[in-house]
């Protein structure tokens, strides 16, 4: 199967990364728990399967996943598009804890 036909299983299925939820939340900052968006889970996910600590596997994820929105890498338009919508999630995660 194409890897990109599965993009929007996996931007639609969470694959939650350790026992803690992002930024340990709920906190002073948020009354809800906040996870990572599904996108970037299942990237940061197969980066730790390929070796990497789950730190550099998120902060890579990211990184990837804003790359691949802003228009590099050789990558389907469905996986640009489901990145588009994981980055805008994740600049709104980040404002709730500036």
């Amino acid at each position: 199967m194409d890897k990109s036909a599965k993009t929007p299983e996996l931007e639609a299925t969470p694959d939650p990364l350790g026992p803690e939820s992002l930024w340990r939340t709920p906190d002073r900052h948020t009354s809800q728990r906040q996870k990572l968006p599904n996108y970037i889970e299942h990237i940061a996910d197969a980066l730790r399967r390929g070796g990497m600590d789950e730190s550099q596997a998120i902060a890579t994820a990211i990184n990837s996943a804003k790359r691949w929105a802003d228009g590099g890498g050789h990558v389907h338009p469905e996986v640009r598009a489901a990145a588009r919508r994981a980055v805008a999630e994740w600049e709104k995660l980040k404002e709730s804890h500036h």
